[in-house]
């Protein structure tokens, strides 16, 4: 099984369609990961969030959805409309065209996203996270950490495990 690894799509369908064709995935038998943030500044979010629906539908584990600061937006956006304004300025308007020119709403898939979506995914090898580490082991380090940190990598004082990230 080869293991594809994606970051930031941020609602960019085409070009994730074009970047799995050209590397031959396999939904069959390769396993995909996302570091996060599936929407937002493009204009096609519902089509790379039905894509990974459907994916996670059919392969179960082998298709992994890191939660990146963008998912988390939307989702505190949902809770909170006070919150709105920073998710719309960093792209949620987009996302929400997407969505409605699809006949549905983002807010109406806030679950989907708390049910597969996930803060890490570690291996024996190498581990993910959306954003960064303040602890070198990825379950002990905050949600906001994972999925908004950038101070390690800024530093470039990081040491530990293979760590792959997005943002």
């Amino acid at each position: 099984m080869r293991t594809m690894i994606i970051g930031d799509i941020h609602g960019c369908y085409q070009e994730l369609m074009k970047l799995l064709d050209k590397v031959k995935f396999d939904r069959k038998s390769d396993r995909l990961i996302s570091l996060g943030d599936l929407m937002d500044r493009g204009r096609q979010s519902y089509e790379v969030f039905d894509f990974f629906c459907h994916l996670k539908g059919e392969t179960g584990d082998r298709c992994v959805i890191i939660r990146g600061n963008h998912e988390d937006m939307m989702m505190n956006a949902a809770r909170y409309p006070g919150d709105g304004p920073l998710w719309k300025r960093n792209g949620g308007n987009k996302t929400i065209r997407s969505f409605y020119k699809n006949g549905t709403h983002i807010f109406h898939q806030v679950n989907w996203f708390k049910q597969n979506t996930v803060l890490t995914y570690e291996e024996e090898g190498f581990q993910c996270c959306h954003a960064g580490l303040v602890n070198e082991k990825i379950a002990e380090n905050p949600p906001e950490v994972l999925m908004w940190d950038r101070t390690r990598i800024d530093r470039n004082d990081y040491c530990g495990k293979l760590t792959i990230i997005g943002h």
